[in-house]
């Protein structure tokens, strides 16, 4: 857990945080009266899916313009006054290109108390990402990748650093998927999709995040939930789902205890 003044400490002259402090202070305030007259809302949100990046996605999106950090931030905080418990974040380049994933990565954990899971597309890791991973409750942390990204990434084991498989095979999945339900998946450029299977498939929009209240979005019956992934043999666009992965770690989690 990051002390207090842990952003002070390297941004010397502002705290980066201090607009999204701000604003999650008045979302959760919103929220909680929201929530206390609707106990359903509790569960409207328990996964957060964000990719930073569309490189590398099978359903690349055409993001004119990405979402900038405190925005990110933003969806943070709605989604874990939703009642979000488990994030992945998509990486579709180095991290080294998008040193803003590490904020991400520090809000959820220290604001939110959320499990955090970096689906990386390469096991090119610098000194710094390494120092900064350390820097994370590494309890609450996993590296999420192909088989043969891990394999690379093997000697971070031995440093508390968990790793798990991304892959989602076929026997995961059993036609129309309801995860999306409870799930809050973000394009780079804000857009609101169904889950990343359908990411940059106009037929599963949701909304947009920049212009949208997510409790708003998560609660309308009437937008596309459901995903049939079962048509489509041999598609990778489930991997790193963050319920499967939920599922993958607890279990791991029960095997070993």
């Amino acid at each position: 857990m990051r002390a207090k003044d842990f952003w002070q400490n390297i941004y010397r002259e502002s705290d980066p945080f201090i607009s999204a402090r701000r604003i999650a202070k008045k979302v959760k305030s919103s929220s909680k009266k929201a929530l206390a007259s609707n106990d359903s809302a509790n569960s409207a949100v328990k996964y957060i899916w964000i990719h930073v990046t569309g490189e590398g996605l099978q359903h690349e999106p055409s993001a004119e313009q990405t979402l900038s950090t405190e925005e990110w931030l933003n969806i943070i905080d709605e989604s874990a006054a939703l009642g979000a418990e488990w994030m992945v974040i998509y990486v579709g380049s180095t991290l080294a290109q998008h040193p803003e994933v590490w904020q991400l990565c520090d809000w959820a954990q220290t604001a939110h108390g959320l499990h955090v899971g970096l689906h990386l597309s390469n096991s090119c890791l610098s000194e710094s990402d390494i120092e900064h991973l350390g820097q994370l409750d590494l309890e609450k942390t996993y590296l999420i990748g192909q088989e043969k990204t891990l394999d690379s990434l093997r000697f971070l084991s031995t440093l508390g650093v968990k790793l798990c498989d991304s892959k989602v095979c076929l026997d995961d999945q059993a036609g129309p998927c309801s995860s999306p339900e409870a799930m809050a998946c973000v394009a780079p450029d804000g857009t609101l999709y169904s889950c990343g299977f359908v990411l940059g498939n106009n037929d599963f929009t949701l909304g947009d995040a920049r212009g949208e209240i997510l409790a708003g979005v998560m609660s309308d019956d009437s937008l596309p939930r459901k995903v049939d992934t079962s048509s489509v043999p041999h598609h990778h666009g489930c991997d790193a789902c963050p319920p499967h992965i939920a599922h993958r770690i607890i279990g791991n989690l029960a095997s070993n205890s």
